[in-house]
């Protein structure tokens, strides 16, 4: 399976997304981690053969290949993740992120660390959960079906023009 890891573009909260790879880089899987235009896969040491890391991505592309994402829970990577039918591990770190990661939890398509939990041992045994777990990628499927079900934005827009 590939399991793929990023923390966002803007901030990449580091220490959280290092130990993140370490604990991924022993599981009976492919990682793939995206650490944001700015850093350097070098600073994260030598990584055994099935971690790669990457300053930036295609996630788009990169989604149609994944089996879990873990990730921030940004709006672009939660949202993107769940359009996909991707299972997720939320380690939300500020803003919306808290409330998105809730809302996975929520609707069975992710489970969540809080930032003091995601620096501990919780993260394999959860994205391992979230690949051997049956409930969390039916979860996921269903909120897809729900998102491609929506108008696209320029129906949207005609709507609301309809109303003005």
């Amino acid at each position: 399976p590939l399991v793929y890891v990023t923390l966002g573009t803007v901030n990449s909260h580091r220490p959280v997304l290092r130990t993140a790879i370490e604990r991924l880089s022993a599981l009976p899987a492919r990682v793939l981690a995206a650490i944001g235009p700015q850093g350097d896969p070098a600073a994260f040491g030598t990584q055994p053969e099935n971690v790669t890391i990457e300053p930036w991505v295609p996630q788009s592309l990169v989604l149609e290949h994944c089996d879990v994402v873990v990730s921030h829970a940004g709006s672009g990577t939660f949202l993107g993740s769940l359009s996909a039918a991707i299972p997720q591990l939320c380690l939300p770190q500020a803003a919306d992120q808290f409330r998105n990661a809730a809302a996975g939890v929520g609707c069975g398509a992710a489970l969540a660390l809080s930032p003091s939990d995601a620096v501990g041992e919780a993260i394999a045994p959860s994205v391992l959960r979230l690949l051997h777990e049956p409930s969390f990628r039916a979860a996921a499927c269903d909120v897809a079906a729900e998102i491609a079900s929506m108008p696209a934005p320029a129906e949207v827009v005609g709507m609301l023009s309809a109303l003005a």
